[in-house]
C-alpha cells in the first residue's frame, strides 16, 4: 500500500501478475458476504457459482413479492438488460435494448424501484466536475450498474476457467467488468469518505 501511495511503480511490477490474479478472483466472487465466505473457506468457485445464482433467483423471486404486479415485467426486462447494456459501447442506458419502441416515462418506475431497493446503481453523465456536482448532473442521461460484481459474472455465465485464465472469450465483456468494478470502488470510496467525515462532526 506504501509503494502504490508512493507512485513505486517498480517496487511493484514484480507483483503484478499475482495481483491481477487476485483482481479477477475478486472479478468472480465479488463482494456479497456469503460468496465470499464461501470462498475463504472453500476456494471453491463452483460453489460460490451456486450461491451467487441463488441470490440473483432470490432477488427475481422477490420482484413478484414486493413491488406492485403491474410492475413486475418491467423491472424484470431492467435488470435482465444490465449485461447487455455494459456489455456494448453504450454512452448511456438505452431504452430501446429492453424492447422496440421503449421509452423512459414507460420505465422511470421500475428503474426506480430497483435503485431504491439496492439492486442498481445509477450514474449520471454530468457536464463539468465542480461542486456540487448534482448541479451539473443530467437526469436523463445514465448508466445503471448492478450492485455487485460477482453476480453481474454470474448473470454472464462466464466459468472459471475463462475469467481466471485470460481466456479471449473474456475480451466482449471485460469493458463491462471493468466499468461495473470501478463504479462499485468510487461507490465504497465515496461511502468511506462520508463516514470519515461524520466522525469528525463534533456531537
Amino acid at each position: 500500500m506504501q509503494a502504490i501511495q508512493e507512485k513505486k511503480w517498480s517496487v511493484i511490477e514484480p507483483f503484478h501478475d499475482k495481483l491481477s490474479q487476485y483482481l479477477r478472483i475478486y472479478y468472480f466472487t465479488g463482494g456479497m458476504p456469503e460468496a465470499v465466505k464461501c470462498y475463504l473457506e472453500t476456494k471453491d468457485l463452483k460453489q460460490v457459482r451456486t450461491i451467487q445464482n441463488n441470490i440473483i433467483q432470490g432477488y427475481e423471486n422477490d420482484f413478484a413479492k414486493y413491488a406492485p404486479i403491474e410492475l413486475v415485467p418491467k423491472i424484470r426486462l431492467v435488470w435482465r438488460s444490465i449485461l447487455g447494456q455494459l456489455a456494448k459501447e453504450n454512452k448511456k442506458f438505452i431504452y430501446g435494448q429492453l424492447k422496440k419502441g421503449a421509452r423512459g416515462k414507460e420505465f422511470e418506475t421500475a428503474i426506480n424501484w430497483l435503485i431504491h431497493a439496492g439492486l442498481l446503481i445509477k450514474c449520471m453523465r454530468v457536464s463539468k466536475p465542480a461542486i456540487p456536482l448534482k448541479s451539473y448532473a443530467a437526469m436523463d442521461v445514465f448508466k445503471l450498474y448492478l450492485l455487485d460484481i460477482g453476480l453481474l459474472n454470474a448473470m454472464a455465465e462466464l466459468s472459471e476457467q475463462i475469467l481466471l485464465n485470460h481466456n479471449q472469450v473474456l475480451t466482449e465483456f471485460k469493458g463491462a467488468f471493468s466499468e461495473q468494478y470501478v463504479c462499485q470502488e468510487l461507490l465504497f470510496a465515496r461511502r468511506f469518505i462520508i463516514g470519515l467525515l461524520q466522525m469528525q462532526v463534533p456531537k
